[in-house]
This record gives C-alpha cells, sequence and structure tokens, in this order.
C-alpha cells in the first residue's frame, strides 16, 4: 500500500526487483526466500495484475503502461503520456500503405513483429500507434479485420514475425510488372500496328531517296576469294624464264582483282625444248 501511494518504480528486473521487495522488509514478504520473492513477482507481473511496466521500472499496476494504453484505446487516440517527442501519427490509410510497403521490401522472411513500429519511424517518420486505431497492443491491430488482407502473423522461435498475406502479394506483383513482361507488352503493341496511308506514303518515298545514294550498296560476298600464292612482281623481270608448264603460277585470283581485263603470264606459250 505504501509502495503504491508514494508512487515507487522498483527495479525492471524480476530478480532485482525481488531483491528491493525484500529488503523493503514487508510485513507480507516475511519469513520468504528470495526465490520465493522472484516468484511472487513474477506472479504479480504476468497474472494478477498487481504489478505492471512503465519506462523500464516495476511499478503498481494502475499506473502501468497497460493501463494507459487501455484507456486510450477506448478513446481512440495516442497514449500521449507515454509519447516521448513530436512525430506525426499515422492513420489508418497510412498505416496500410506504410506496412504494405515494409513487407512488399522484405520478402517471405517477414518482419519480426518488434521491429515493425521502429521501420515505421525510420522510413516513413510516422509513429504507428495500436491505441490511436483502438488497440492495446500491436499484434491485435495487425490481426484487425482492417488488416487481414495485407499481413498475417506468423509464430517464429520466441517471437512473432509479420509476412505479407497471399492477397496482398497477387496486388503487388500486378502492380510491379517485370521488365521482361514491360516489353513484351510493348512490342505486341508495336506488332500490332497497322501502319496508315501517310505512314505509307513516306516510307515509300524515303525509300526510293535512299536507293538513288550511296546508301544503296550491293552486299558483299558472304565467302571472300582467297588469294593465290604468286611470286613478286619484279621477280624474272627482262629475265628468260626456264619454267615448266607444271611450274606456272595461277593467276584466277588475280585475273578476279585487277582492274584491267589484260590478262599476266609468266611462262612462253610455245613448250620449251628440254634436250
Amino acid at each position: 500500500g505504501s509502495y503504491q501511494n508514494r508512487g515507487v518504480r522498483l527495479p525492471g528486473g524480476r530478480y532485482a526487483c525481488a531483491r528491493a521487495l525484500a529488503a523493503a522488509h514487508l510485513p507480507f514478504l516475511a519469513g520468504r526466500s528470495l526465490g520465493e520473492v522472484c516468484h511472487i513477482v513474477q506472479l504479480a507481473v504476468s497474472q494478477r495484475q498487481v504489478l505492471g511496466y512503465l519506462d523500464g521500472h516495476v511499478v503498481p499496476y494502475f499506473q502501468s503502461e497497460a493501463v494507459v494504453k487501455q484507456h486510450s484505446a477506448v478513446l481512440q487516440q495516442p497514449a500521449w503520456s507515454l509519447k516521448k517527442d513530436t512525430m506525426a501519427v499515422a492513420d489508418l490509410a497510412q498505416a496500410r500503405e506504410c506496412l504494405r510497403a515494409i513487407l512488399a521490401g522484405s520478402g517471405e522472411a517477414g518482419v519480426p513483429l518488434p521491429n515493425v513500429k521502429r521501420l515505421f519511424r525510420s522510413r516513413f517518420q510516422l509513429e504507428l500507434s495500436e491505441t490511436a486505431l483502438g488497440h492495446c497492443r500491436i499484434s491485435d491491430l495487425l490481426q484487425d479485420e482492417r488488416f487481414v488482407d495485407i499481413c498475417t502473423l506468423q509464430p517464429r522461435g520466441n517471437t512473432y514475425v509479420v509476412v505479407l498475406s497471399q492477397r496482398s502479394v497477387s496486388e503487388v506483383g500486378a502492380d510491379f510488372a517485370s521488365p521482361d513482361e514491360e516489353i513484351d507488352e510493348e512490342a505486341c503493341s508495336v506488332s500490332d500496328h497497322t501502319p496508315t496511308k501517310h505512314e505509307e506514303e513516306q516510307h515509300s518515298f524515303w525509300q526510293s531517296f535512299a536507293a538513288r545514294t550511296f546508301i544503296h550498296l550491293k552486299s558483299s560476298p558472304a565467302t571472300p576469294v582467297r588469294r593465290s600464292s604468286s611470286v613478286p612482281k619484279d621477280h624474272g623481270f627482262g629475265q628468260n624464264l626456264d619454267l615448266s608448264p607444271s611450274d606456272s603460277v595461277s593467276t584466277e585470283a588475280t585475273e578476279s582483282d585487277s582492274p584491267t581485263p589484260r590478262r599476266l603470264r609468266f611462262c612462253p606459250d610455245e613448250p620449251l625444248s628440254l634436250d
């Protein structure tokens, strides 16, 4: 009773709180061991609603954050006495859109429940107040029917993870089409386009104009002609050549590449006498 009247704040840890209570020599704890006092503190906080938490300290339950949030939730307003800054509070529409954006970037891993309010503050500079939307706990808010189309809560280990609902996943996929799908849609729209009469006249005009300019070139052969081996142009000039017909040099490639039709010869037309 005296602790409640004086508004005393006890240490936040269960063991530290039990030690503080034991040191106070309270009559109803006389003869109790420290372990028993620890257990009594645990029951008073978790089940009996005799003690609660406020700013990290153990306080009488009527002064705790839980009671402040209950009153604020009934009035559907932020818990002003617990608010420590002037950051704007998100309304229902903002809360839905921001939550959808956060979960869309998290993938299948989702977002741990304790991180949701922090991400609202860091990414959107908005305070997600569960009491302003009529709930005492953030977990109850995210399971509200107003958010069931956006997220679901899944237990993982010792905590809960908020993941994007299947219904919301399909909506996000429709809003953010892949670049390949957009390119395919553009290609289909181009291929389905029927040219107008004016476009056809323009195309014919420029096609005839290009055909009378240097742009209109014949394509080069697919396989280039291979040059055969030849001797230097001055080799044997002015000298008598003693070559056999089998030693004559092929000039097929030279004829095709020469600008003049004159045929080059490297041996006499008459057979040589080899006697």
